[in-house]
């Protein structure tokens, strides 16, 4: 389905875990964020590291972690590339 939201004729690399993301982070927006991108800026105060913290709190598929030594490890990358996309 989202491959035919998109208009993408081939099968997308990890489709339903996509999908899933989406529907995960449009839910928050519109509970927690009156479905506006732009206020959940706000609400970081236009700090880019308050804003990595708003996304891997309400966006839980964005809180990327690795065992490094036997101990977990939070890189959250995807949230940091998505802020500075922002």
């Amino acid at each position: 389905r989202l491959r035919g939201l998109l208009a993408w004729p081939v099968a997308l690399p990890q489709e339903e875990e996509r999908a899933r993301l989406l529907r995960e982070v449009g839910h928050s927006l519109r509970e927690d964020f009156g479905g506006e991108a732009a206020n959940m800026v706000r609400a970081a105060e236009h700090s880019a590291s308050r804003l990595v913290t708003l996304v891997t709190r309400h966006f839980p598929g964005f809180r990327d972690s690795c065992v490094y030594k036997g101990r977990q490890v939070f890189l959250y990358k995807r949230a940091q590339i998505l802020v500075g996309d922002i």
